[in-house]
């Protein structure tokens, strides 16, 4: 027997009526699926709001010349990147059936169904399923991770305080949005009085847990994110925007 995949969980939706999805449903239970159906292209497409599917097979007898509902289905399934199979009798073949209905190419089990030819191809679509989904779970990964990457590129690691360029870029962002909304704005400049001593005695890790802290007081009462700023003693630099004309707290 060809190699199969285990598809535990997956679902697969049968579009058409009769015997012939019937039978396609024995086989989908055998392989773990489960399934449902849909009687008409139509209904297909209001299932799939709520049910997202990792395979489609359609039925030919299911499937009318110049259907307006045909290509929408269609679409949906392109747009979700759905695999999807047609049921067709061996006699007539995919290729008269696509001409027939003017769609692009696809894939198709034949009736009367061979068990483990139809079991192969069931399984090779959703185990290419399964790759995808793997592939698109790697994908935003990766996306997190580069993003992440471009924040240590702003960021000192150890003390969340970015260089001097990337504090002007900022501080100049929030002047100028500021003006252009006529909204005072303020720059708190903090140190830590003897904190070189500090370090000296209780070493770095303790004196970046306390800068950490200190930082994490300040944002508490900052209206907008802080501005890091590489200073003496490493401390992020609130940036006070709309802070009344008077002297900020």
């Amino acid at each position: 027997m060809a190699e199969t995949v285990s598809p535990d969980g997956y679902t697969v939706l049968l579009v058409g009526q009769g015997d012939r999805l019937a039978d396609c449903g024995r086989l989908l239970t055998w392989l773990g699926c489960t399934w449902e159906t849909a009687e008409t292209i139509q209904r297909a497409i209001e299932r799939m709001v709520a049910l997202v599917p990792d395979l489609v097979l359609l039925d030919a007898e299911a499937l009318v010349p110049n259907d307006p509902n045909l290509p929408l289905l269609q679409q949906s399934l392109q747009h979700r990147r759905l695999p999807w199979l047609f049921l067709v009798p061996r006699e007539t073949g995919l290729a008269t059936l696509c001409e027939t209905l003017d769609i692009a190419q696809a894939d198709c089990l034949e009736w009367p169904l061979r068990d483990l030819e139809a079991i192969a191809r069931l399984s090779l679509h959703l185990k290419v399923r399964r790759l995808e989904q793997e592939l698109a779970e790697q994908h935003q990964l990766l996306v997190q991770v580069t993003r992440q990457l471009d924040r240590l590129v702003e960021l000192d690691g150890l003390k969340l305080a970015a260089d001097r360029e990337e504090f002007a870029r900022q501080l100049r962002r929030e002047w100028q949005r500021m003006m252009r909304e006529a909204q005072p704005i303020a720059l708190v400049l903090a140190a830590i009085d003897d904190f070189a001593l500090y370090r000296e005695r209780y070493g770095r890790q303790r004196s970046e847990l306390c800068l950490r802290q200190v930082a994490a007081a300040l944002a508490r009462w900052v209206r907008r994110r802080p501005i890091p700023w590489p200073s003496t003693a490493k401390i992020p630099l609130p940036c006070c925007c709309r802070t009344p004309t008077k002297p900020a707290p």
